[in-house]
């Protein structure tokens, strides 16, 4: 049986007769292989030179596939009963179904399996399909709420009507790609894939001690709670879409739903290119270089050793945080509840030295080794804030003195900073 039963769910569009709506025809043009970014940088640091591109955000193979049934197409007589209610909680219950199975089929071990109360909202300022998700971050197998936010209320009908996405935000610097509409089946498919993985995420997490107060959230004091969880979340987003592309034949799928998807995951990639935000930072900087060095197993080793309450109270701000960034053996150091106590001691120690803190003869060996692990790029990141005119830090004297102090370590290090 094709998946396609339940990635393309026709719903019933009268309760006295099942109409079919005839598919659009393809009008999206193929794209070539998956879009492969350079390195982008922070919020408001500007773009790095290019460096190696990254490869695809791909689940390393072969991983073993577990034997599942594809959850049945449902019976349009049960969708047509109690005036549309029945009809709206059949199609919820089939969204998650889509769901679970694609996280079953495509990233086994990764879904704990929890209790999620899904809902609609339309927002006539929204455009396309956005999502949201809340939950009680110190309980564990607790109910998730996930909102799918939509322009209008939603046309239970058909699927496949098209709509421009929430990236087309973008539309001035990419018309053409931005200002290109993706079917409603694939915008709910991948949007509730990525919330259901702030779900995973919240699961496969060590729980939060009930002493512990937790700090306010905001988007200006970001903490590394959220730049992981967001990280995630996207990862998987994007390794979803190459599943699906990768084994279009099995799920049914068209051309122009391959299409539609690679619009999708090249929307992505671009957005946060221009953001350069929390979303940018945890997928490229942390989740996709530990993803890319250590595999699906070694992710999951690493959120199940986090340690949330130090994610919680450390911000976008603290040095320590750009010094770990694409450095698998420093942030898991840094982060985790078994990571090296020596290694985290001498991030801290780095960082307050490279921001003007005095160190003895002796201790310079310590912070040499400690400057080895910290990765190029997250070096030049750290100086791009002080040469940038959109940095608040940005200060020529603070920058020679940066770049003074990381000379002192490694001269190699420093002849690789960017000029001013």
């Amino acid at each position: 049986m094709r998946l396609i039963a339940i990635l393309l769910l026709p719903l019933a569009a009268s309760a006295a007769n099942v109409i079919s709506t005839p598919r659009p025809p393809a009008a999206c043009v193929l794209l070539p292989a998956p879009l492969i970014l350079t390195q982008p940088g922070l919020a408001g640091v500007p773009a790095l030179a290019p460096l190696p591109a990254l490869p695809a955000l791909a689940l390393p193979a072969p991983l073993p596939a577990p034997v599942v049934s594809v959850p049945a197409r449902p019976d349009a007589g049960a969708l047509l009963e109690d005036g549309g209610r029945r009809e709206r909680g059949t199609y919820k219950d089939e969204l998650l179904r889509r769901t679970r199975w694609l996280y079953r089929r495509f990233f086994p071990g990764f879904d704990p399996g929890f209790e999620v109360e899904l809902s609609f909202s339309g927002r006539t300022n929204t455009e396309g399909t956005k999502g949201s998700h809340e939950v009680d971050p110190r309980k564990k197998g607790v109910l998730h709420e996930i909102t799918l936010i939509e322009p209008a209320a939603p046309d239970w009908s058909d699927e496949h009507e098209r709509s421009r996405t929430p990236f087309s935000r973008n539309a001035a610097k990419n018309p053409e790609l931005f200002n290109h509409g993706i079917q409603r089946w694939v915008a709910r498919t991948v949007t509730l894939f990525h919330e259901y993985s702030h779900g995973v995420f919240h699961e496969l997490t060590p729980p939060i001690s009930r002493g512990f107060s937790m700090p306010e959230s905001d988007m200006i004091r970001v903490d590394l709670a959220m730049v992981l969880d967001e990280g995630f979340a996207v990862m998987m987003e994007t390794l979803l879409i190459d599943r699906m592309v990768e084994n279009a034949k099995e799920l049914g799928l068209t051309p122009e739903d391959v299409s539609d998807l690679k619009v999708r995951k090249t929307q992505r990639l671009l957005d946060m290119r221009h953001r350069r935000d929390h979303y940018t930072a945890g997928t490229y900087y942390f989740m996709h270089r530990l993803y890319k060095q250590e595999g699906a197993e070694g992710l999951l080793r690493f959120l199940k050793d986090l340690d949330m309450e130090r994610l919680y109270t450390l911000y976008t701000y603290d040095p320590a945080y750009r010094l770990i960034q694409d450095s698998p053996t420093l942030f898991k150091a840094y982060l985790t509840k078994t990571g090296d106590a020596r290694l985290r001691e001498g991030v801290d120690a780095l960082a307050a030295y490279l921001a003007g803190s005095p160190a003895a003869p002796e201790e310079e060996a310590g912070l040499r080794d400690t400057l080895g692990l910290v990765s190029v790029s997250a070096l030049a990141r750290i100086a791009r804030l002080y040469i940038s005119r959109s940095s608040a830090q940005s200060d020529p004297s603070l920058y020679r003195g940066f770049v003074e102090r990381v000379a002192r370590l490694d001269a190699r290090a420093a002849q690789n900073l960017p000029d001013p």
